[in-house]
């Protein structure tokens, strides 16, 4: 984390972060809290090194010199890191599973389905691969597919894609199934 790196390096800086939420997100995690496998959050204040101050608020506007937050207050910066993190937006009735907000919507929706339910995983990257896969296996009642318009899991080497196998033998043995299309969705 940036902030962490920034308090090990700068003598006598002070460093606030301010996160609109008092846990910090492990977006890598998602799909498992989307599965009821495990939990994607820790409390922020113990990823952050102890000389950093936290604010739970979110930044309302940008100023010269000065942020104002949602709840009112005003923060003054001689430098300012503003890192919005992975703005996800989903299409209507739909979720986005590297949004925390969303995969909470997401698990909640997914412990209600009944058996035989069809459930679609878009996106054939790591995150919609693991995604996939934690589903069926947790939910093996259920129809997954991983849909995709690019090699599923292309950003692995060769020997965990199609045909060299890895990935593709564990989303297969958990009950999913994949789909790539090379035209859009």
């Amino acid at each position: 984390m940036a902030a962490n790196r920034l308090a090990r390096r700068g003598r006598g800086v002070q460093i606030t972060v301010v996160n609109p939420r008092a846990e910090f997100v492990e977006r890598i995690r998602l799909h498992q809290l989307i599965a009821g496998s495990g939990a994607a959050t820790r409390p922020l204040r113990d990823v952050l090194d102890d000389s950093i101050m936290c604010r739970v608020a979110s930044a309302a506007k940008v100023g010269d010199g000065t942020v104002l937050l949602d709840d009112g207050d005003e923060l003054e910066y001689d430098r300012l890191v503003y890192a919005a993190g992975g703005a996800v937006v989903a299409p209507e009735g739909t979720f986005a599973v590297g949004g925390f907000d969303d995969a909470g919507r997401a698990a909640t929706r997914l412990a209600a389905l009944p058996s035989a339910a069809r459930v679609v995983v878009v996106g054939g990257g790591l995150t919609g691969v693991e995604t996939a896969a934690e589903v069926a296996s947790r939910r093996p009642d259920l129809r997954v597919r991983l849909v995709s318009d690019a090699p599923v899991a292309g950003s692995l080497g060769t020997s965990a894609r199609p045909r060299g196998g890895g990935a593709h033998r564990t989303e297969r043995r958990r009950g999913a199934r994949r789909v790539e299309r090379r035209r859009p969705l």
